[in-house]
């Protein structure tokens, strides 16, 4: 996974290139119900930072540092027989900082993204559908809409290409980074993105996926003690990529 952030704040720009972040999970089918329902549990087994240029050693270091506090963490989930992620449990200690639960927010989205519900009804070749999903992300609510289409179906294998379409309405937002009595409010949020997946049909994950995402953001920050909103806006590239074993 790879991540650019462009930010904005009081009229200052500050662009910021992450290095990739690799992570290894594994997963286990617990158990299977009479309506198909798959239950299974996931946990991640090795965290690494990438190669990167642009990044500064002294980010590097931090980031590998609060990667390896993921390591060993995970937890449970239930996919219907068409692929629908029907409940989604992943925790973090009550003492993590609020980087880590940054961390950890994007990568369990991350993993509800490998889902790739397919519609009741039998569909072939050049099939489309639509996906809508309420969301909570980084602790903004927001609505995604999700179109998938069928481009390939061969011996048990079925490609598929998707675009992705998210917006959250105006919010009070919790943000534990800033000052005590601080408010935060979003003034707007709308993303874009599209990617492919490859699936055998007779596995769990997805043999291997690509997506892109590019995210919009406008904030208004007010600190204590005064009456003037400061503006900030923050445009997001995320690149990510996944294959099983």
């Amino acid at each position: 996974m790879m991540m650019n952030v462009t930010m904005s704040a009081g009229g200052q720009v500050v662009p910021f290139d992450a290095p990739a972040s690799i992570l290894t999970f594994e997963s286990e089918i617990t158990q299977v119900d009479d309506n198909g329902d798959i239950h299974f549990q996931m946990s991640c087994t090795d965290a690494e930072v990438g190669d990167s240029t642009n990044a500064p050693p002294e980010v590097r270091q931090v980031l590998e540092a609060q990667m390896q506090n993921l390591v060993g963490l995970g937890g449970t989930m239930v996919m219907d027989s068409r692929g629908n992620v029907k409940e989604s449990n992943f925790s973090l200690p009550e003492t993590a900082d609020p980087t880590m639960r940054e961390h950890f927010d994007r990568v369990s989205q991350s993993i509800d993204r490998l889902s790739t519900p397919f519609p009741e009804e039998a569909v072939g070749m050049g099939a489309r559908w639509q996906i809508d999903h309420a969301l909570k992300v980084n602790g903004i609510e927001l609505t995604q809409t999700a179109i998938y289409e069928l481009v390939s179906l061969d011996n048990n294998v079925a490609t598929l290409n998707m675009t992705v379409e998210q917006q959250a309405p105006p919010q009070q937002l919790e943000s534990p980074g800033l000052p005590p009595g601080a408010t935060v409010t979003l003034n707007s949020m709308q993303a874009r993105g599209e990617g492919q997946v490859t699936i055998r049909l007779d596995r769990l994950m997805p043999e291997i996926g690509t997506m892109s995402l590019q995210s919009n953001t406008d904030m208004s920050i007010v600190p204590e003690g005064m009456a003037q909103a400061m503006p900030m806006t923050s445009t997001t590239m995320m690149q990510m990529e996944w294959q099983s074993q």
